[in-house]
């Protein structure tokens, strides 16, 4: 039975507002992550803590990170102790995790197959994702950056071996979140 629940996509596909409607459920619970950027207004309260890069760099060099990565011109890292903690959770107690293709495979050899279940959520149309992400007040290059990175982050997932289940762009919240809980049950 799966602890830890993870979300990828690109940006703007929805991962957050998932995130943030399972949270309303008192047996689920984020697995806060370390970055450098600076706080979003979209950010879920508990989903980062923020450092400064020599704060970064310091638990870096003291190998506290599962994972690290750079991505936008910052750091993002989750710390052993926090997949730890989430790993010894209680059965039907549940740790979410929003990531980037490239680390779930090492979340995966780390804790095990068994304890994690992956969904990934399919992009909408290109214009779609760039009016989400004005709306949370990405910059225009930032938004340009990430359009350009969605075909590459979906390869990469549905190209990495990790048994994703694929969630549509086009259903309701709530259908989705009700299809979610069916998949978490044992």
């Amino acid at each position: 039975m799966p602890k830890i629940i993870t979300f990828t996509g690109a940006s703007g596909t929805g991962k957050s507002t998932l995130a943030k409607e399972l949270l309303n459920n008192p047996h689920f619970s984020l697995i806060t992550s370390i970055t450098t950027r600076p706080p979003r207004p979209s950010d879920l309260a508990g989903e980062y803590q923020y450092l400064s890069l020599e704060e970064f760099a310091f638990r870096n060099n003291q190998h506290q990170f599962i994972w690290k990565t750079t991505y936008a011109q910052n750091c993002y890292g989750t710390t052993f102790a926090s997949i730890d903690k989430a790993s010894a959770a209680s059965v039907g107690e549940y740790s979410i995790m929003i990531l980037v293709p490239e680390v779930v495979p090492i979340l995966v050899e780390y804790v095990g197959k068994n304890i994690v279940q992956h969904f990934f959520i399919k992009s909408p149309p290109l214009p779609i994702l760039k009016e989400r992400m004005q709306r949370r007040g990405d910059s225009p290059e930032t938004i340009e950056h990430r359009l350009h990175d969605v075909e590459q982050w979906e390869s990469n997932a549905l190209n990495s071996g990790v048994e994703y289940l694929l969630l549509d762009n086009d259903q309701e919240v709530n259908d989705t979140l009700k299809w979610i809980y069916h998949k978490l049950k044992p």
